[in-house]
């Protein structure tokens, strides 16, 4: 049995790399146009500003450290992701809004009303079981 022609599996490799080149545009173009990033764009104003934070109508699970600054907010894919830091400092922790619907921005706060789901810290949270309790909610601080 002959070998295939070099110049095949040659082809075949640039043809990857075209494909992988298509799939990541894509993605991005997918992302500047989704609605996680238009939420992330009206909330940047938020970003370094101290708030507590509320999911499903809870505190967050490290109650001992209430209160957070944002420290950026971007959307990636159909996730809503917004970096904190605890006011007493530390480490950045992430908040993960995926697939986030729609958002209020009030003066006293900022309501995500639905998403998938929501995790902190990279765990996911119980969601309420009330269907009119908002996703997220981000009340300012001073």
């Amino acid at each position: 049995m002959e070998d295939p022609p070099r110049c095949s599996l040659v082809l075949s490799s640039m043809n990857f790399l075209w494909i992988l080149a298509a799939a990541a545009l894509l993605f991005l173009a997918a992302t500047a146009n989704s609605k996680a990033t238009r939420i992330s764009r009206s909330l940047r104003p938020f970003v370094k500003k101290v708030v507590r934070i509320e999911v499903w109508g809870r505190g967050i699970p490290d109650s001992s450290r209430p209160m957070f600054e944002i420290d950026s907010i971007a959307g990636f894919g159909a996730g809503l992701l917004i970096h904190f830091r605890a006011t007493s400092g530390g480490a950045r922790i992430l908040l993960k809004v995926a697939q986030p619907r729609s958002v209020t921005v009030r003066e006293d706060r900022v309501e995500i009303q639905s998403a998938a789901y929501v995790s902190w810290a990279g765990g996911r949270l119980k969601r309420s079981v009330d269907a009119q309790v908002p996703a997220v909610v981000l009340y300012p601080c001073g």
